[in-house]
């Protein structure tokens, strides 16, 4: 039996592909296939595969019960010490996907966007973790997205 998410399906904007390998990338995702996705920045890679690793998840009949972001959190331009615990230094990393969620979901206002991310997290439908912290863990019914 399904458990009831505060943050549904229903609550998911239905968002279209654009580009013929958008297409192909929805195509492939109702397929039932595993996918390796590439191309230039700002194609949509990251926020078609959150948008369909959400929409999935969110469904209560859904065989998947999470999706894991996992990101390197090695910065790519030295930006010196970042203070604070292993959640504090990740949290830096997470800005991208927390807007990408204002995007995908409806939401009546903007207050109610800028708790929907956590609350996605505090449900347990979506965890972020870095490369850094993987090694010896086991993901049950996970859908997972290596960015980056």
């Amino acid at each position: 039996m399904a458990k009831k998410k505060e943050i549904n399906h229903s609550d998911l904007v239905q968002i279209k592909p654009i580009t013929d390998n958008q297409k192909e990338v929805f195509k492939t995702w109702k397929a039932g296939k595993n996918q390796f996705l590439c191309g230039c920045a700002g194609t949509g890679k990251t926020f078609i595969s959150l948008y369909l690793a959400l929409d999935e998840v969110l469904k209560n009949e859904s065989q998947y019960d999470k999706v894991i972001v996992v990101r390197s959190l090695i910065p790519t331009r030295e930006i010196g010490f970042l203070p604070g615990d292993e959640e504090d230094k990740a949290a830096l990393y997470q800005v991208p996907y927390a807007n990408m969620v204002q995007f995908i979901f409806k939401q009546p206002n903007e207050q109610a966007f800028s708790i929907l991310y956590d609350r996605l997290k505090t449900q347990g439908s979506f965890y972020f973790l870095s490369t850094s912290f993987l090694r010896g863990l086991t993901f049950d019914n996970a859908i997972i997205i290596v960015d980056e």
